[in-house]
Order: C-alpha cells, then structure tokens, then sequence
C-alpha cells in the first residue's frame, strides 16, 4: 500500500516546487516545479541577528549569490515589515531573484517573527490602534532598518 503526502517548498533563491512524500518508503519526489532561468545552487541565503536602537535583538535573512561582499557599498535591497501579526516567510520573487543576478543583496526583515525571539517586541509597524502608537511603532521599524544596515 503506497501511502502518499504532498508538500510545497520555496525560499528566497529557490522557485516553489510541489512534491510528494512517500510515507512507507520515506522517498520523495518533484511533483511540479516551474522551469525558471535561475541557478540557485550559485546563491545563498544567510540568517544573521542585529541589535536594533532600543536593544531588541533582530533576526534578518540575508539573500545574494554566493561570495557577494557585505562591507557596505553593494547595492542592498532592504525591506520591513511587522504589521498585523503577518509573517514574511521566506519566499521565491523574480524580482528579487534578478536583483541577486545583478549583483546585489535582499535583506527582508519580519519583525512578527520578534515574538519568537522576544515577547516584548514591535506591536505592529502598520498599526491602525491609534496616530501616536502608530507613529511609534512606524519609527521603531524606521530604526530597525538603519541598525540592519550596519552588518550588511
């Protein structure tokens, strides 16, 4: 009897991929995959951790083909986001994909994630609970980033 589950995969340098599992047998094979013009064995993807203004330790993906300098003067596409406990988990873009290709570094970070690192954390970026909360928050994100860009 051939049991059978599916699962999908992707991250910032590999294109979603559907594939299943055979659980008797514990193999598993490409089910669907887009044909896509992109090595991603020639790139990697890096987790690193910042400090940022107020001390709140910073998880921060870090994306570019592999041997890219980070000494601060490649080109860095860098973006954040923290707003109603919604994640930006790891996922392929063409768009970023042809930044890596150009040479460049994608560096997204998800401040929702913070709440597994430390309870204390940004309550959302994008916060409609107020103009004065809102601002705050806007503004700790705004530091985030300037902290982030330190280590790239």
């Amino acid at each position: 009897m051939c049991i059978r589950d599916s699962y999908s995969f992707e991250s910032f340098i590999i294109p979603p991929a559907i594939y299943r599992y055979d659980i008797a047998t514990g193999k598993t094979e490409t089910f669907a995959k887009p044909t896509v013009p992109f090595a991603s064995d020639r790139y990697e993807v890096k987790q690193v951790f910042y400090k940022s203004k107020d001390g709140t330790s910073i998880p921060m993906f870090i994306s570019s083909k592999k041997g890219v300098k980070r000494d601060g003067n490649t080109p860095t596409l860098m973006s954040a986001y923290g707003g109603f406990l919604v994640n930006l988990t790891p996922a392929w873009n063409p768009e970023y994909a042809w930044w890596m290709e150009q040479g460049g570094l994608y560096a997204p970070v998800s401040y929702t994630h913070l709440d597994v690192y430390k309870r204390q954390l940004l309550r959302g970026a994008a916060s409609s609970c107020g103009a004065d909360r809102g601002s705050a928050n806007r503004e700790r994100t705004a530091d985030g980033c300037r902290s982030g860009r330190s280590i790239i």
